[in-house]
């Protein structure tokens, strides 16, 4: 075998590993739609040095070959001869000739630049601009790949680089791209020229110059089959693999700049400044220009509003990193923007270097329709970083896994600067998707899960428990139709076999496994069975000592034996409720369950979607929160439900809820790079302050004013979590708009509250308690009296409702103890007005935890005002372990049961006008007979016969010139027709 042949197959190798791991990694400048804008820096040979532009107008230059000089094709398995390109005379971008790459049978087809005149200088960055037209693409793409190599000509592992994948365009389907076609200059409307450009898309890759030892880049052209990097997904004896037996690609304008170095960093390798720890930025810029450049540091807040701008000249040659400290701040998410300016100036302009079509090649610049360019300056680069300065917060435990991110497929990046986000965010827990990709047979592979294994031991030092997600590759690439890790199991004779390299390398380090990504899971037409997973389980068990398996579910799945008979498992794909016939799911309590939360499933509804997850034999299970989309509801409607989501998964038990990364692995600020992004620091509150707590009660909570209409309303909810030394709150409203409404409870004397941001927000204390803002967004008390919550929270005269015409009443006032010693204490009972309640005041003693049960005797008067008061007051006074002296109101509701009855007043001029309706909620049947009395006026009645079940009747009464009753009451009543004779009467005071 010539060495010519192995070299093509490692670097074919390299290319399809750098596909399948690094599908999301490109540069942030190549955009899909890279418009050239107003101000964009010119090719100048004294900023942007042109090593080297192929338009492959090589026919003036005396090569009248079919291929341009020093391009070889690449040979190997999946690279046939017959497969070849050559120069195309009558297509180009902008104008022909340009490199046309041919399939002619299947397979793929690469060629290579390896001429002398590419070198290249370490610590400067490439850029590699080129237009691409794919014609009869529809199981291949074409792109363009780049790598480095030392002066042995040897290819430096980690130096690929891989442009996007470009699809078929327009003129080959009948339909426009997937991806938008490049801005062309001014070209008369439906010339040929004008269709021609559309047909062109541009892409850009950046090769960063980190590899001391580099010497040449290499250029490479590619239309690759698609099945070259996704698996199989079915078994078969002759399995299909889709192809395209017939395609072309144009390749033209392809430019390779030398660009001055410019790095963004903080000297926090998280971008995180810690409350009371000064950081600065590090302005890494190698100026390889012969002039003086400036480089402005600009630094916005979340709002996009400027908080600092600063401007630093870099002399010519300069190479020195600058630093600058980060100014003072409050908490919260900020962006930095590094730009290298340069001024323009004529003579400037007149050294620039010639070029077919400036506006079509060279590199696009950055903008902000805030910022526009200056008049005297011109952008060379723009480097942009997030960064968090973070709030100072009570100190944490140690860390708990109950709280953890899923990190996805790993994409590599700096298992350091990782560390510090998961630490600082107090996460206790990751998933982290692994791919099946069989054989480590090269550098990148055997390099990327050295990283993983330097990851995950990294991490178990710091008490963060890790777990790996089983993924195809084609699901570790992001395909749109990627294989599921069950369908690979099930379709795949040989899935073991890409499973054991994998498991031999880390297998070790990880003793938890989870069968694949939730929601392509769950996507799939069957759920994994017990023997499926009994399968995967044992095979585990060869590299694995006691492996624990976590199956994906939905959280629309209840437990099979919850199911009839003749039902079995809900439908998978649309992730519905719905049963259809099949194979119930395994609910062993050997495994554990990760329940896919999907974004559609409201807060206020996951307690009770999962509430049989209470029951003593149910399996442990995860939650695996997906957030709602913020462009559909808005980023802080976003931020508040996942919260939501958070708080309530904690409060139904849930053993782990894990959320998607509040960090992201970006090279916008040059090189990759972690940095956090808006949910860091709400997450870093509340992780913070939950992990470890134990959910202890959730109380409804009522308006702080009492006075309105409907103050007695739920108007939102709080959780109490404890833990031995420390308690804390957590509570919202469900109200959209929440405008100045307030809720009071009795938390104790050194309670204080902050807002997701870490922001304090002022409590004010009104008899004893303290009234507390409520918004949709949760807010968290901390430093709270946990027994004195409890305690309010316990408190109960069940039950509220007061049946007429009856007028003894017997509800039960109940308390527990929540304190750890012996509570002492006296409540008094203060009834409504001529109401009588037996016992008024008693004293009561309870050991820690035990209920106080007292039954009450509650006399009702017979005839009703509707505008009084109709509730108990009970004053508790504690006088150990505490002295304290708590109020409680407990409204009743007067009614005859299964009837709805109210009124409604309205004026018509001088005329009043009462509506009174009842409301049959009964089973059957009823009449009754109304009536309506007001002082001097004749009194009136209506009857309801036979009132049907669920109907409501209105009877209308009408007073005319009854301006004099305003002020005076008005009784309105129903008395039952036949043996019941129940009857029901209430008082209403007229008003305007």
């Amino acid at each position: 075998m010539s060495p010519r042949y192995l070299y093509a197959l490692s670097v074919l190798r390299s290319l399809v590993v750098l596909v399948v791991l690094n599908a999301a990694d490109r540069p942030s400048w190549a955009d899909d739609d890279p418009d050239p804008l107003p101000g964009r820096p010119n090719l100048r040979k004294n900023l942007y040095s042109v090593v080297k532009r192929f338009d492959f107008d090589e026919r003036k230059l005396g090569n009248f070959e079919d291929l341009p000089k020093h391009w070889f094709r690449l040979a190997g398995p999946g690279l046939p001869a017959y497969n070849d390109g050559r120069f195309d005379e009558d297509i180009g971008q902008g104008a022909a000739p340009s490199f046309r790459l041919n399939i002619r049978g299947g397979k793929s087809v690469g060629y290579e630049y390896r001429g002398p005149d590419v070198p290249v200088r370490p610590e400067s960055d490439y850029l590699i601009v080129a237009h691409i037209r794919a014609d009869d693409l529809r199981f291949t793409q074409a792109f363009v790949a780049a790598y480095l190599v030392d002066r042995f000509g040897t290819r430096i592992a980690g130096s690929d680089r891989v442009s996007r994948l470009v699809p078929a365009t327009e003129d080959s389907r009948g339909a426009a791209s997937q991806t938008p076609a490049p801005a062309s200059p001014p070209t008369e409307a439906g010339s040929d020229t004008a269709r021609e450009r559309k047909r062109w898309e541009r892409v850009e890759l950046l090769v960063e110059g980190d590899y001391g030892d580099a010497r040449a880049l290499r250029l490479q052209l590619w239309i690759m089959q698609r099945n070259e990097w996704v698996t199989d997904p079915l078994d078969a004896v002759d399995p299909i693999r889709r192809q395209d037996a017939k395609a072309s690609a144009w390749f033209d304008d392809i430019g390779i700049y030398r660009l001055p170095r410019a790095r963004l960093r903080l000297t926090n390798p998280a971008a995180l400044v810690h409350a009371g720890r000064p950081e600065s930025f590090v302005l890494t810029v190698y100026n390889e220009t012969r002039q003086q450049l400036d480089a402005e540091l600009v630094v916005t807040d979340r709002h996009g509003v400027e908080r600092h701008r600063q401007r630093v000249g870099v002399p010519a040659f300069a190479r020195e990193p600058l630093r600058t400290p980060v100014p003072p701040l409050p908490p919260g998410f900020y962006h930095a923007r590094l730009r290298l300016l340069a001024p323009r100036s004529p003579e400037v302009e007149r050294d620039r270097e010639p070029a077919r079509d400036d506006s079509a090649v060279g590199p696009s610049a950055p903008a902000d329709p805030n910022d526009p360019p200056s008049e005297t300056d011109e952008w060379i680069l723009q480097r942009d970083l997030g960064f968090a300065v973070l709030p100072r917060l009570a100190s944490p435990g140690l860390a708990t896994p109950d709280l953890g991110v899923d990190l996805g497929t790993w994409r590599r990046g700096r298992p350091r600067a990782l560390r510090e986000l998961l630490t600082t965010l107090h996460c206790g827990a990751i998933k982290i998707g692994v791919p099946m990709i069989g054989a480590l047979d090269s550098d990148e592979k055997q390099a990327y899960f050295r990283q993983i294994s330097e990851l995950i031991r990294m991490l178990a030092q710091s008490g963060i428990e890790s777990t790996g997600v089983i993924l195809s590759p084609s699901a570790a690439a992001g395909h749109d139709d990627a294989t599921s890790t069950l369908k690979m199991v099930q379709g795949d004779s040989t899935w073991s076999q890409r499973f054991n390299p994998t498991l031999a390398s880390i297998g070790g380090l990880l003793s938890t496994w989870q069968l694949g990504d939730e929601a392509l899971e769950l996507s799939a037409d069957q759920a994994w069975s017990t023997k499926e997973i009994r399968r995967v389980s044992d095979e585990l068990s060869r590299f694995v000592t006691l492996p624990k398996v976590v199956v994906p579910t939905s959280v629309f799945d209840v437990p099979a034996e919850q199911y009839p008979a003749e039902f079995a498992a809900p439908a998978r794909g649309g992730l519905s409720a719905d049963s259809l016939p099949g194979e119930r799911p395994a609910w062993s309590r050997d495994n554990i369950r990760s329940i896919l939360v999907p974004a559609r499933l409201h807060s206020r509804s996951l307690a009770s979607q999962l509430a049989f997850l209470a029951a003593a034999d149910a399996p442990e299970f995860w939650l695996r929160v997906v957030p709602a989309d913020a462009a559909r509801v808005g980023r802080a409607a976003r931020l508040a439900d996942l919260a939501r989501r958070i708080v309530v998964g904690k409060a139904i038990g849930a053993d782990r809820i894990f959320v998607p990364p509040p960090f992201e692995l970006t090279t916008e600020a040059g090189g990759v790079t972690w940095m956090p992004n808006e949910d860091f620091i709400p997450l870093r509150t509340l992780f913070r302050l939950l992990a470890g707590k134990t959910a202890e009660a959730a109380i409804v909570l009522k308006a702080a004013d009492r006075t309105t209409p409907g103050a007695d309303d739920d108007v939102g909810i709080a959780f109490v979590f404890r833990e031995l030394t420390e308690s804390c709150i957590v509570l919202w409203t469900w109200r959209e708009r929440a405008d100045g409404l307030e809720t009071r409870l009795y938390v104790g004397d050194d309670a204080s509250a902050i807002d997701l941001w870490g922001r304090p927000i002022a409590l004010r204390t009104t008899a004893g308690r303290a009234v507390i803002p409520l918004s949709s967004t949760p807010i968290i008390l901390s430093s709270v009296s946990a027994p004195l919550v409890l305690l309010e929270a316990s408190f109960r005269i069940e039950p509220r409702f007061v049946e007429l015409p009856q007028t003894k009443q017997d509800p039960v006032l109940t308390l527990r103890n929540h304190y750890d010693e012996r509570l002492k204490g006296t409540v008094t009972i203060i009834p409504p007005p001529n109401w009588a309640v037996v016992p008024e005041k008693l004293d009561f003693a309870l050991a820690p935890g035990q209920l106080l049960e007292q039954a009450l005797q509650l006399t009702v008067p017979s005839r009703q005002s509707n505008s009084g008061d109709r509730a108990l007051t009970a004053h508790v006074t504690l006088a150990g372990p505490e002295e304290r002296t708590l109020e409680f109101r407990v409204p009743l509701i007067l009614g005859l049961r299964e009837l709805e009855i109210a009124a409604e007043f309205r004026w018509d001029r001088d005329t009043l006008i009462i509506e009174h309706s009842l409301r049959n909620r009964s089973q059957v049947p009823v009449s009754f007979d109304g009536h309506c009395a007001a002082e001097g006026r004749a009194y009136q009645q209506r009857a309801f016969i036979n009132v049907a079940p669920g109907r409501v009747v209105t009877k209308t009464y009408r007073f005319a010139a009854a301006r004099d009753l305003i002020g005076s009451g008005v009784r309105l009543g129903v008395v039952e027709l036949g043996a019941g004779r129940r009857r029901f009467e209430e008082v209403y005071k007229i008003s305007e």
